[in-house]
């Protein structure tokens, strides 16, 4: 089963993604902090094939997290999409060049259509 890592802090939002993931059969891990996400990553026998990232998470913001995952080249290969509704101008081009390989507004997607987009990142990313 493909593994995905939801960094969210918020606990509904985490549950109505887990939901939408899990019916279309993927395993999810949640993680409710950046600092607890990358202890996660640095312990995980097995790398998770996405990580979903918010902005805005206690101890450390999910733009510091998204610089380390993008410093350590265990993750190179492993995708980033950024969850936020932190609408701030010009966010979206820089978290992209800080390495995220989507911008994904939360309010803009009903939990399927996230799915769909995550999907379609796991597809383009490989090839």
């Amino acid at each position: 089963m493909t593994k995905i890592l939801l960094v969210e802090d918020d606990i509904y939002i985490s549950h109505v993604f887990e939901r939408a993931f899990k019916n279309a059969g993927y395993e999810m891990e949640i993680k409710i902090d950046a600092e607890s996400a990358w202890d996660a990553l640095n312990t995980a026998t097995t790398l998770p094939a996405v990580i979903l990232l918010d902005l805005t998470l206690p101890k450390m913001s999910g733009a510091e997290l998204l610089g380390k995952i993008r410093a350590d080249k265990r993750f190179e290969h492993t995708p980033v999409a950024v969850l936020t509704n932190a609408f701030t101008e010009g966010i979206e081009k820089e978290l992209l060049s800080a390495g995220a390989n989507m911008y994904l507004v939360k309010v803009d997607y009903a939990p399927m259509e996230l799915v769909n987009k995550v999907e379609e990142l796991m597809r383009n990313f490989t090839l």
